[in-house]
């Protein structure tokens, strides 16, 4: 038998036959730094900075980062030849004032630990988990001049689904002074766990001097076989102590789908603490689909409040559209968890911001009740 790496010859019952290998698929990719130390492992061209060959690891110097900045756009790669797993860290923070845009690619992982500021009108787009599962994850500031911020994970620049475990997870501010801001996730895989899938607990902000940008959210927990060892949640989207807040005509759209996987919350979109919604003329849209598993889970409405929550457009024409689905029997598809602790306000900020547009509230249950908005909830 003659053997080499794609193929097999062997004789068998005087034949010959020759048996054709396929590779195993292997990630390449280059882990690269964003820091003040010299840029290392990785070459800038026209416009994109590409890991040299077989490279594990690369630097990129922040000054000529921002240098490059200030008179083109900027795109950063790690798919390369190296063993990698292709994360890109932000060491330091990256500063310039252009209209030129930064955008990030990570094949896996990508986290923020240092700001990003961009003075100007560029845009700032940070996209993870594009060959392989990953986690997007900004812990600093994020902010712009009318340049829109864009955080996915899973999901490419096309807006293509890549079918990747992808989860966002936002706890530094996002500012983009009238620009669009859009975070949305990917889920395909049953063996990560997260507490969801487009998860924020900070202020985004689209608020404009003369417009205002407009806010999307689309969060979609872990799907798969449910696994009654993970003390876990698969939210859409969950919201803990944030604020979201445009003007003008600037829209908020947030839509969440629960996971499956889990045995804690499963909700298409949850509201922990404190959450304030807050648009003036532009419409607030907050839809949200529940799991089908039962197994376990605590809660599986199409959209949950455990905490206080103020919806509302500020003194403007703007409309409130709240759509929950659940797709079990034992929760309602629109629930909010009330006490006398805690309360939702549904247009208005229990103060003197009140809503001049049409506020909507439908649920569809199976078998049960498909709104429970409970003793506490003031519309």
């Amino acid at each position: 038998m003659k053997t080499s790496t794609f193929f097999k010859i062997f004789t068998l019952m005087g034949l010959t036959i020759v048996l054709f290998l396929v590779p195993p698929q292997i990630q390449a990719a280059t882990n690269i730094t964003i820091s003040t130390g010299a840029t290392s492992g990785i070459t800038y061209s026209g416009g994109t900075y590409t890991p040299n060959a077989g490279a594990a690891s690369a630097v990129i110097n922040v000054t000529e980062l921002q240098t490059y900045l200030a008179s083109a756009n900027v795109t950063i790669l790690t798919a390369s030849t190296g063993a990698s797993a292709g994360n890109i860290t932000i060491s330091n923070a990256i500063t310039w004032n252009s209209s030129y845009s930064l955008a990030m690619n990570a094949v896996a992982s990508l986290t923020a630990n240092a700001s990003i500021t961009n003075n100007g009108s560029g845009g700032i787009n940070l996209y993870a988990a594009q060959g392989t599962s990953g986690v997007l994850a900004v812990s600093q500031p994020i902010t712009t001049v009318q340049g829109g911020i864009v955080l996915y994970s899973g999901i490419n620049a096309s807006e293509s689904d890549l079918l990747k475990t992808g989860y966002v997870t936002v706890s530094g501010n996002i500012t983009s002074n009238g620009g669009n801001v859009k975070l949305r996730n990917s889920t395909s895989g049953a063996n990560a766990y997260f507490v969801g899938g487009v998860v924020v607990s900070s202020i985004i902000d689209a608020s404009g001097s003369s417009l205002g940008g407009s806010i999307t959210m689309n969060g979609t927990g872990v799907k798969g076989s449910y696994n009654a060892s993970a003390s876990d949640g698969d939210v859409g989207v969950s919201l803990s102590g944030a604020t979201i807040r445009t003007n003008n005509t600037g829209a908020i759209n947030i839509l969440g789908v629960g996971g499956q996987v889990g045995d804690w919350y499963e909700s298409g979109v949850i509201f922990w603490g404190a959450c304030t919604i807050e648009s003036i003329d532009g419409d607030i849209s907050i839809w949200g689909q529940g799991t089908t598993n039962a197994a376990g889970v605590r809660e599986f409405s199409g959209i949950f409040n455990a905490g206080t929550l103020k919806i509302y457009t500020k003194n403007g024409m703007g409309n409130i559209i709240l759509e929950g689905i659940s797709q079990n029997s034992t929760n309602s598809a629109i629930s909010f968890a009330n006490t006398d602790a805690v309360a939702t306000y549904i247009g208005y900020d229990n103060g003197n911001n009140i809503t001049f547009g049409n506020i909507t509230i439908k649920g569809n249950a199976p078998g049960s009740a498909s709104l429970n908005l409970g003793s506490k909830t003031f519309v």
